[in-house]
């Protein structure tokens, strides 16, 4: 093994004690000596989160979402923070203890090192001094959501001011952990870029009192409200808001969906409380805080004065911001969310004379963008989470979009690491989950072949092949009469996409065999292929053929239906349900007979199906592209239809269902990364642009659509700018 940076300076895995708990918070302080004008770099690694401090200053703040024994650490630049002599370095390290859905539970512990010329200026070690944090919430409490463990709270009335004073004479000595099975590894990605903070404005402003809820998030739902003219609320200048009124309650537009860290800046009384909600939309009349168990609001006990804290362990994500000051906050001088974003080193251009268009491609931008952090996240308020098939969109998308490479290859690589004995992936990685969806490891072969066709990278190709395989693995073993059977294990989801009975959420199904997943497989069989070519693996794309040519040589006949002209989703005692997904699949993977294939793609715009969801629309488009002259006009007209009726409906990022809020009892995200498919379809069909051999990108032949739609863009491609119009 190579010697990490951690290893080789001395450093040591610290934390407070040897005690596994859960949801804690610890600060760590220490002090080193350095010379003026010398660059220091600092490397750091925690389990969960972590902020750092170099004389007050914030210097960093995250940790890569890793696995317990390979960890990610840091690179930080603290050179322009360092003054000549004695330096503060305040440390707050997170530790979840728990899994979630971007989480796995790992060892307690932090560890970092100071580096100038190659010597370490100073390390962890038994000699840092720590202590609990005790202005938040520890140990045991509510979850903002299942997905995303625990939520928070501030009391600030602990704050001992020790992020930019040294006060830790006091505090104990560090325990070093054993971490002799931890690999550290360099950041694959690179570290998230903080915006300024959005404040928005007042929108709606008056009292409240509570009454029912078990948390501060139902109690603000369930509240009772009631309008005043802010006159009576507030006293508003120019550098504060003084706030009138003993259970005062306000709402904050922030303009439009973002995603970042809570800032405060308050004066208050004692013991003063604040609690602060923060949702994608007012359809309650309010922020739904509360919804099934989620909770999406937390508390800040203030003390005497005025305090500001900023805080970067849990990224929020919403437009709307409601708070309840129940008494004693005398003035509010900020309040608002700091925006954070993962670098875009390019933008590529894009300019169409119609503006529905380009601001369906905007908001498509601004979606991908509040959906990529630390990894591809399905959404950034509710779960955070990367999926095999939410990522596939999202990584294709921006290819597009940013040219963007490094986070393709890093998820990839997340869910690859992911991987189970069965030879499925977790559902989401890195995550513990008790089940998992088998379609969505097969849409990762998927994007690993998108990714070196698009990229030119081979090599990643080839070393994550022993994953496909094992994944390809997992449906070959689980094959009867030449077709993958239905799989009623309780550790299987047979999900494919949120319509009707097309989830398999809830009810145990009758279906001895599916159409969809047998299809996907035929289809990630031929991208597996694809991949072997590239490698030079003749044996197994002989075993790929194999495999393929049983499930097309049965496929046509067991599930076609002659009167429906159509392939059923379901096979056994199931009623029979016919899909636009099932067909879009078939047609992709070449299991249609050529006499049969004009009929099927009718029947994918016609009434008659179960209509296929904005998640799933790339393969629906892809697969009416087959006759390009046909297609394309109604192509685009479902893309004005469905993303503009987002857009009528106020959106600023586009929603996870046709539904936005109202779908899945309420929780409906207004803000999915699987939704940005209209960039992929103007680029890829409109324009032509799509890669011709791995790594080579031309604009091939567009699709003339009218004399009227004209678009013009430049894309960076890996052999340079492509300048394109149509």
């Amino acid at each position: 093994m190579k010697t990490d940076i951690f290893r080789k300076s001395g450093a040591k895995a610290i934390w407070a004690d040897n005690k596994e708990l859960p949801n804690r918070y610890l600060r760590f302080q220490s002090e080193f000596d350095a010379k003026a004008g010398k660059k220091v770099m600092f490397y750091i690694c925690t389990d969960t989160k972590y902020e750092l401090y170099i004389n007050g200053n914030l210097a960093a703040f995250g940790q890569y979402e890793d696995f317990p024994q390979k960890k990610i650490y840091d690179e930080v630049d603290i050179s322009e923070y360092v003054k000549g002599g004695k330096n503060l370095v305040s440390v707050l390290a997170y530790s979840q203890g728990e899994d979630s859905m971007q989480h796995m539970r790992g060892l307690p512990m932090i560890i970092f090192a100071a580096i100038s010329d190659n010597e370490p200026l100073f390390v962890s070690d038994e000699n840092v001094k720590c202590a609990d944090c005790n202005e938040f919430i520890s140990g045991e409490f509510e979850r903002i959501t299942s997905q995303r463990s625990f939520n928070f709270g501030f009391n600030l009335k602990n704050d001992d001011g020790w992020r930019e004073n040294f006060v830790s004479c006091n505090w104990q000595n560090a325990v070093v952990c054993d971490d002799s099975a931890i690999e550290y590894l360099p950041r694959p990605i690179k570290m998230l870029k903080l915006l300024g903070t959005k404040f928005g404005k007042i929108i709606t402003q008056g009292e409240f009192s509570y009454g029912d809820g078990d948390t501060v998030a139902e109690k603000m739902q369930k509240a009772d409200i009631a309008y005043r003219d802010k006159t009576e609320i507030f006293k508003i200048t120019e550098e504060k808001t003084d706030v009138l009124k003993d259970k005062a309650y306000w709402i904050i537009d922030l303009g439009e969906e973002t995603a970042g860290y809570i800032t405060l800046d308050v004066e208050a009384q004692e013991g003063a409380v604040l609690d602060i909600a923060i949702g994608e939309h007012l359809a309650d009349m309010r922020v739904r805080s509360y919804i099934g168990g989620r909770n999406y609001a937390f508390s800040c006990t203030c003390r005497e004065g005025r305090q500001k804290i900023s805080f970067y362990v849990k990224r929020l994500a919403g437009r709307y911001l409601q708070i309840f000051a129940h008494g004693g906050i005398r003035s509010v001088y900020k309040l608002g969310l700091r925006e954070v974003e993962y670098p875009i080193s390019f933008e590529n251009k894009f300019s169409s004379s119609d503006r529905l268009f380009n601001k369906i491609y905007s908001v498509c931008l601004r979606t991908l963008k509040l959906c990529m952090h630390e990894h591809y996240e399905d959404c950034p308020q509710r779960e955070l989470a990367l999926y095999g098939m939410d990522s596939r969109n999202q990584i294709l998308c921006g290819y597009y979009a940013f040219s963007e490479t490094q986070m393709p290859r890093a998820s990839l690589e997340l869910l690859a690491q992911s991987q189970l004995k069965s030879g499925l992936l977790e559902i989401t990685a890195p995550a513990k989950f008790p089940f998992t969806i088998p379609s969505f490891s097969l849409a990762w072969i998927i994007a690993l072949k998108e990714y070196v066709l698009f990229t030119g990278d081979k090599s990643f190709g080839a070393n994550m092949l022993k994953t496909a395989r094992g994944v390809l693995n997992y449906f070959a073993d689980n094959m009867k009469d030449g077709l993958v059977f239905h799989s009623n294990d309780s550790a299987i989801w047979n999900f494919y996409e949120w319509t009707d009975k097309m989830d398999n959420e809830k009810s145990d199904s009758d279906s001895e065999f599916d159409a969809p997943i047998n299809a996907l497989f035929a289809l990630a069989l031929k991208e597996y292929k694809q991949l072997c070519e590239w490698a030079q693996m003749q044996e197994e794309i002989k075993w790929a053929d194999e495999i393929y040519n049983k499930i097309l040589y049965v496929f046509h006949k067991a599930f076609y239906c002659q009167n429906m002209q159509a392939y059923r989703t379901y096979i056994g005692n199931a009623e029979p349900h016919f899909a636009q997904l099932t067909q879009a699949w078939a047609l992709l993977a070449g299991l249609v007979p050529e006499e049969c294939k004009k009929t099927v793609r009718e029947k994918l715009i016609s009434n008659d199906l179960v209509e296929i969801s904005l998640s799933y629309a790339a393969f629906k488009y892809d697969a009416l592209m087959q006759e390009p002259e046909k297609y394309i006009n109604i192509v685009l007209d479902d893309i004005e239809n469905q993303w503009g009726y987002m857009l009528c409906s106020g959106a600023t990022s586009f929603w996870e269902t046709i539904l936005g809020e109202a779908d899945f009892d309420g929780a409906g995200s207004l803000c999915h990364g699987w939704s940005a498919v209209p960039v992929y379809v103007f680029w890829r069909y409109v324009l032509g642009v799509y890669p011709t051999s791995s790594g080579i990108i031309e604009q091939v032949k567009g699709i003339k659509t009218s004399d009227i739609l004209k678009i013009e863009a430049e894309l960076n491609t890996p052999k340079g700018i492509l300048k394109v119009n149509n």
